[in-house]
């Protein structure tokens, strides 16, 4: 547990042997997200793995699309190494406060796939570092749709976690060769598919039998499920007519997101068939590039948020609150907020 003042750098020393497959990962802009008072705002932690003569063997300022950094590395001989870490400008305060942890720990970089139905049982791959088991079979889900946390066992510890998505809609794995629309996968609405972008410039097409006239709402859970993909979606109409695009969708009820990378895309198709599109905005592609592909068919709706979440006010008195409305899937009629047992 440390803390970095300003133009501050600390060091920290260990003894490890040839061939330890170490993973040095920072707790930091997880731990205190954002100071809302401009200059200096966020830690941006650097971590270095320094070898006994003192040379730098590797570096790490984030982890694929999190801040906080992760440094793997197989340790070349046996000696006294270091870590150092320090601001990435070599700012500091009393709130760059960070967590330190150096190991042969699990560390658990992806699961498949990113979620499953309600209720049902499912088989997953793990990827990562000193993990003891690759897979885990017939894995329970809950009953209740949402987003749990999955870990891996590892020799003395339990891993980092995951998010995983529960839903309750009926959904199946992508299918064959699907890189066109002359060859893409059918889904039934409603429906979801677990998919990857499996290399550079892969995409894939799926076909879905919308009625005209309702809304057809298609999203990606990636990004906020752990995945590196930085989705778009592309839907065309049943002559192959681009009818809507989108790379990020804007969630307003997400917090303080710096990056909303997952796509949303809500249209009302001429009927018939369409088709979906799903590609990485920067072409990359992977094992990891795991994505749920939900499509549905439904009546339009809206969510509000309430700043702050609870009001405390005297008898008789007035009290500022302020509601946000989330409009969703083509919602535009009025909406009345009224205090409830006031």
């Amino acid at each position: 547990n440390g803390q970095i003042a300003s133009g501050e750098m600390n060091k920290y020393r260990f003894r490890a042997k040839k061939g330890q497959r170490l993973v040095i990962s920072v707790s930091a802009r997880e731990l205190v997200p954002y100071i809302a008072d401009a200059v200096p705002g966020w830690f941006q932690a650097v971590i270095s793995l320094i070898d006994p003569d003192g040379n730098e063997l590797a570096f790490a300022d984030d982890y694929r699309f999190d801040p906080d950094p992760v440094l793997f590395y197989k340790i070349p001989r046996d000696g006294e190494y270091k870590v150092r870490i320090h601001d990435s400008i070599y700012r500091g305060r009393e709130d760059f406060v960070y967590r330190l942890t150096v190991g042969e720990l699990p560390f658990l970089t992806s699961v498949f796939p990113l979620g499953g139905r309600a209720g049902s049982e499912v088989d997953l791959i793990l990827s990562g570092g000193n993990l003891t088991e690759r897979e885990m079979k017939r894995f329970v889900l809950p009953e209740t749709p949402g987003i749990i946390r999955i870990g891996a066992p590892g020799e003395e510890a339990l891993s980092n976690v995951l998010p995983f998505h529960v839903d309750n809609v009926p959904e199946e794995a992508e299918r064959g060769e699907n890189n066109r629309i002359g060859r893409a996968n059918d889904i039934a609405l409603p429906g979801i598919i677990n998919g990857a972008i499996d290399s550079p410039e892969d995409v894939d097409c799926y076909r879905v039998n919308a009625g005209g006239g309702r809304p057809l709402t298609v999203e990606i859970f990636a990004r906020r499920l752990g995945s590196p993909l930085d989705a778009n979606l592309t839907i065309y109409d049943g002559s192959g007519r681009q009818i809507a695009w989108n790379d990020d969708f804007d969630n307003p009820s997400a917090g303080l997101t710096t990056h909303h990378a997952d796509p949303r895309v809500t249209v009302k198709p001429p009927g018939g068939s369409c088709f979906i599109k799903v590609a990485d905005t920067q072409s990359r592609g992977g094992r990891a590039f795991a994505y749920r592909l939900k499509v549905t068919q439904g009546d339009p709706a809206f969510a509000l948020r309430a700043t702050p979440s609870s009001l405390n006010a005297r008898a008789g008195g007035t009290v500022q609150c302020t509601v946000h409305v989330v409009r969703l899937d083509g919602f535009d009629g009025p909406i009345r907020v009224a205090m409830k047992d006031a």
